[in-house]
């Protein structure tokens, strides 16, 4: 075989290489992005509850709005980020630290002065309330097994993680 030959060889071995390697980045990202719109919500853990005012609720001057499977989906971050910071500074004071998975939630959106769409997401471990799908879950004290935040849709900011005090 001589230099021409192999050169050639060469040549084609490469451009299979890389046509391979294309392949497996795209068939990668192609499962990746099936499995992320695959996943599905656990509906039994939430409900979403339109906005009325109740002085439990802590907005002022809003309209209700409603939410989607995917803006849910896209709070998970947020709201894991947000927890794990808290448990991080709570860690050190000795206190019980929140594990997400334990929680039932209640979102209520809606939109502000501004335009923007804010949902507060409600945090209970435990209720004996058979109507929490309907009902904001209001508790005075009862500790960690109780919390609450908002978030912004539109800055993505998460703000006003209120943890109940105890009796």
């Amino acid at each position: 075989m001589n230099i021409m030959e192999k050169s050639t060889l060469l040549n084609l071995y490469f451009k299979n290489v890389i046509k391979l390697y294309f392949s497996f980045v795209i068939f990668l990202g192609l499962f990746i992005s099936t499995q992320a719109q695959n996943r599905k919500l656990d509906k039994s853990t939430f409900t979403i509850i339109k906005y009325s005012f109740n002085e439990w609720i802590p907005f002022d001057s809003v309209k209700g709005a409603t939410l989607t499977d995917k803006e849910i989906d896209n709070m998970e971050p947020l709201i894991t980020a947000a927890v794990n910071e808290n448990n991080r500074n709570q860690k050190s004071k000795g206190f019980k630290l929140f594990t997400l998975h334990n929680y039932r939630r209640q979102y209520i959106a809606v939109i502000n002065r501004k335009g923007e769409k804010v949902v507060w997401v409600n945090f209970f471990c435990d209720s004996n309330n058979l109507e929490w799908r309907k009902e904001v879950i209001v508790v005075e004290d009862g500790g960690n097994c109780y919390f609450n935040l908002k978030i912004n849709l539109s800055t993505k900011a998460v703000y006003e993680l209120f943890v109940n005090g105890y009796a």
